[in-house]
């Protein structure tokens, strides 16, 4: 059971409210005026100290729990405690809160690719982006140096120089994924970004936008 104080829980949605539910438990006292607390099934002696106060609270919270699994929820939002003393003069504690059936949320990944500029903006789950993708070939006339490598990439590497065009990406990018297989849209549209992130320098984000626009170009062709 998740109990919560806020009236929402990140990253999930309230699929149903079931009402509200309250534990409560208290101190009691027996037919010759022992104070006892009954916890687990059990009467426990008790005594006003740090420990047993602690003992009343997780009683307390059990219980609103299972308040909670009797409606058959999975989650209770908003809880409140109150700590007291009754008419008595005996601690007791109140716990009250929502119950509710919350969901995973599906984070829904949405991305709008500028031509113009190389950017994209990215959306997920509510939170918005930018990304640039690496930079695309250069003169056909020169030759291209790897990226931060000083690698002379020749060219009349024709194969790599089509799949970074089409790609929008760099030519040491496109060489490194023909060289290990991935040599047209279709087949890096196929792998997964776990692939992806392995073979080039992207973090796990990047090469799932690096899929996200394989698959837009396959579309496209």
């Amino acid at each position: 059971m998740l109990t919560v104080n806020l009236d929402h829980v990140p990253g999930r949605e309230i699929t149903k409210t079931l009402g509200m539910v309250i534990g409560h438990a208290r101190v009691q006292k027996d037919g010759r005026g022992r104070r006892f607390v009954g916890t687990n099934g059990k009467k426990w002696p008790w005594t006003d100290d740090a420990q047993h106060h602690e003992m009343l609270i997780q009683e307390g919270m059990s219980r609103l729990e299972e308040a909670g699994e009797s409606l058959q929820a999975n989650c209770i939002l908003g809880v409140e405690c109150k700590i007291s003393r009754d008419a008595d003069n005996l601690p007791e504690v109140i716990f009250s809160g929502t119950a509710v059936i919350v969901e995973a949320r599906e984070e829904k990944l949405e991305m709008i690719y500028h031509e113009s500029t190389g950017e994209v903006d990215v959306s997920i789950g509510g939170k918005k982006g930018k990304w640039v993708l690496p930079p695309a070939v250069g003169d056909d006339d020169k030759d291209e140096h790897a990226r931060g490598r000083g690698q002379i990439i020749k060219k009349q590497d024709d194969p790599a120089r089509d799949l970074a065009k089409r790609m929008g990406t760099s030519l040491e990018v496109a060489s490194t994924l023909i060289k290990n297989g991935f040599d047209s849209p279709e087949k890096i549209a196929e792998s997964s970004p776990k692939e992806l992130s392995k073979l080039v320098n992207m973090n796990p984000t990047q090469a799932r936008l690096f899929r996200e626009k394989a698959v837009e170009v396959v579309g496209q062709e």
